[in-house]
C-alpha cells in the first residue's frame, strides 16, 4: 500500500488521489454514456485542439503569456465552429482521440497510440454508430484503469497489466452494451443532416418541425 500512501499527494501537495477519482468518473461517463454525450465531447475537443496549438504557437512565437491565451481561446472557438461547419473534422478529431487513449493503454507505445488514432479516427467517420460506441466504451475504460493506477500506484502506468486488462474488458465490454441496447439505431449523421423543406431554404434536422400530425 506504500503506492497508495505516496500517491496521496505528489510535489507540492497536490492530491493526485482526486485526479485518479476524476479520471474514473471521467472514464465511466465515456464507457456508458459516450454516444449520446458525443456532441459535447465534439465541441470540447475541438476547443481544446485549438486552445493549445494557439497557446503552443503564440508562446513559442512571442512568449507574451496574455496574448497566448487570447490567440489560444480565439482558435479554440474557430475549431469547435469548424467541427460543426464540418461534422466530419470533429467526428474524425474525436475518434481519433479516443483512439489514441485506448492505443496508449493497449501498449502504452506512443507511436502505437498515434497509429490507432488515424486508424480509428477514419472508421468513425466511415462507420459512425458503432464505432463511436466501441472507441468511447473502450477508451473510457482504458482511463478508468488509468484512475484507478493513479489512486494506487500513482501514475496510471504503474498498475499491474493484468489489472489494467480486466478492468479494460469488463468496462468496455459493459459500456459497449449498454450503448448498444440504450442509442437509437440512426446515425449521428441523420441527426445533423440537412432536410430540404422548400426551394432556397434549408434547415438541420433536429430543428426541423413535427409535421406529421399537420397532415392528418
Amino acid at each position: 500500500m506504500s503506492g497508495f500512501v505516496n500517491s496521496l499527494y505528489s510535489g507540492g501537495g497536490t492530491p493526485l488521489v482526486v485526479v485518479g477519482l476524476i479520471m474514473v468518473l471521467l472514464g465511466l461517463l465515456e464507457a456508458f454514456l459516450g454516444y449520446r454525450i458525443f456532441k459535447i465531447q465534439v465541441a470540447i475537443v475541438a476547443f481544446l485542439a485549438g486552445f493549445f496549438i494557439g497557446l503552443g504557437a503564440m508562446n513559442a512565437a512571442f512568449g507574451v503569456v496574455w496574448l497566448s491565451l487570447a490567440v489560444g481561446v480565439v482558435l479554440g472557438a474557430v475549431f469547435i465552429w469548424l467541427s460543426v461547419k464540418f461534422f466530419k473534422v470533429g467526428l474524425f478529431l474525436l475518434g481519433a482521440f479516443f483512439g489514441f487513449v485506448l492505443g496508449l493503454g493497449i501498449v502504452r507505445n506512443i507511436w502505437f497510440g498515434l497509429l490507432v488514432a488515424i486508424v480509428v479516427g477514419i472508421l468513425a467517420v466511415v462507420l459512425t454508430r458503432p464505432v463511436v460506441i466501441l472507441a468511447t466504451a473502450f477508451g473510457g475504460a482504458s482511463l478508468v484503469a488509468g484512475g484507478i493506477g493513479t489512486i494506487f500506484w500513482g501514475t496510471p502506468q504503474a498498475e499491474p497489466i493484468w489489472l489494467h486488462w480486466i478492468i479494460l474488458a469488463v468496462v468496455g465490454v459493459f459500456g459497449a452494451i449498454v450503448q448498444f441496447r440504450t442509442t437509437r439505431e440512426h446515425s449521428i449523421h441523420e441527426e445533423l443532416a440537412p432536410v430540404e423543406t422548400t426551394p432556397g431554404k434549408v434547415i438541420h434536422r433536429a430543428a426541423a418541425p413535427d409535421i406529421t400530425h399537420q397532415n392528418k
